[in-house]
């Protein structure tokens, strides 16, 4: 079976930030690159969402982003 990683789209208030961040860094002469990273913490750290929540009943699809897991790895060593 095939899986992919399915694309998220962002909010368009995030895209907003990014693009007003970019212009207002622009103009200052500093380098706007910065500017989706520094998004991403400001609405992380004021609880505002980044994705538009679209769920997929496609099971072929797996959601963007990492989740911890509790792992155990066992190995047999043989003489």
């Amino acid at each position: 079976m095939k899986r992919t990683v399915e694309q998220l789209e962002h909010t368009e208030e995030f895209k907003r930030a990014v693009e007003k961040c970019k212009t207002q860094r622009s103009g200052a002469g500093k380098e706007p690159a910065n500017c989706f990273a520094m998004v991403t913490d400001s609405f992380k750290k004021a609880g505002k969402p980044i994705y538009k929540d679209r769920k997929t009943e496609n099971s072929e699809y797996v959601e963007q982003g990492l989740e911890p897991l509790d792992v155990k790895i066992f190995a047999e060593f043989g003489g």
